[in-house]
């Protein structure tokens, strides 16, 4: 069952760019190859490269995805894939290179046969011939994937009104003085959907900045990442 406690603690504070990934998994023996296969295989998911592209460009790349995609908790991006696929919907994570900071958190496309999860990669340096994805981004994307698919098979009508209530003053669509009270971000204020998959983002990326929201005190966040909670006890 997950509680509030899990979802708070369950990675480290991490930043923009994250710290690379390099090295083998932790057996001290997998290759990235057997690493990629592991992902696909564990989790249901194709992992999809630029056609002609470069494997090894992508080698921090696939590393980092296994380290964040295993801070999910009791393997629900499993359950998750395991529906779609009973539903012929093939998951993917679709890897690609960007130059643009902004592309980090593309909107991912989905259609009637697949659904994808768009990870950009930066270059890592001047002077190798590698990217790597940033662990924000990471999180961002796969937070997103599970919000998609918690609205696409249930009703959250009583969140929405337990949401309403706690965003008195504080409208959908807008943003002002006060806003940071009741939405962890810009973004988040945007619609309800949109409030709730940054919830998972935030809740997975920034647990101590959840835990420090108003030096520590409860806050109006607190209490709706605590609905959200039980929410995931009922969908998961």
């Amino acid at each position: 069952m997950i509680n509030i406690k899990r979802i708070l603690c369950l990675v480290i504070c991490i930043s923009m760019f994250g710290t690379l990934a390099f090295g083998f998994s932790s057996d001290g023996k997998s290759t990235e190859t057997d690493i990629k296969n592991n992902i696909e295989k564990t989790y249901g998911i194709n992992i999809i490269l630029p056609e002609n592209g470069d494997y090894r460009y992508f080698n921090d790349s696939i590393l980092m995805l296994e380290k964040k995609i295993k801070k999910f908790p009791d393997n629900i991006i499993k359950e998750i894939t395991d529906y779609y696929s009973s539903n012929g919907i093939t998951t993917n994570i679709v890897l690609d290179k960007t130059e643009n900071i902004k592309d980090l958190f593309s909107v991912s496309v989905n259609d009637e046969n697949s659904v994808n999860i768009y990870i950009k990669t930066l270059k890592s340096s001047l002077y190798t011939e590698s990217s790597f994805a940033s662990e924000e981004a990471i999180v961002h994307q796969i937070g997103h994937f599970i919000s998609d698919y918690m609205f696409k098979t249930n009703k959250f009508d009583k969140l929405k009104v337990e949401f309403d209530k706690l965003n008195v003053g504080y409208e959908y669509g807008t943003w002002g003085e006060g806003y940071s009270k009741v939405f962890v971000n810009k973004h988040s204020a945007a619609s309800f959907k949109d409030e709730v998959a940054d919830l998972i983002w935030y809740a997975e990326a920034h647990p101590s900045i959840f835990r420090n929201i108003n030096k520590g005190e409860a806050a109006i966040i607190h209490q709706k990442l605590i609905l959200l909670a039980d929410v995931f006890n009922e969908v998961f």
